[in-house]
């Protein structure tokens, strides 16, 4: 992260057809790396840079968030369902 290198995340589908329409039939590291290039060069990808410590500390609560949130609603459920609260 301390270098900044922009980056793009694809679906290894969209590649795999790619490569395809290449005519590239294997699959090695150096093939792999040459078809990316290829395709970031042609399609003009959009880069995206990675995530800064922070951010990645934001998505780590959000997702702990997420999990208590849907826990409270489970809870709530079970009570509702419950014939006597007390």
């Amino acid at each position: 992260m301390k270098n900044n290198i922009a980056q793009t995340c694809l679906n290894p589908s969209r590649v795999r057809a790619y490569a395809r329409s290449e005519g590239f039939q294997a699959k090695t590291d150096r093939l792999d790396a040459e078809i990316l290039t290829r395709m970031g060069e042609e399609k003009k990808l959009q880069e995206d840079f990675p995530l800064t410590a922070e951010i990645l500390k934001i998505k780590e609560y959000r997702s702990v968030l997420v999990f208590y949130i849907k826990r409270r609603t489970q809870v709530k459920n079970q009570l509702a369902a419950v014939s006597d609260p007390d």
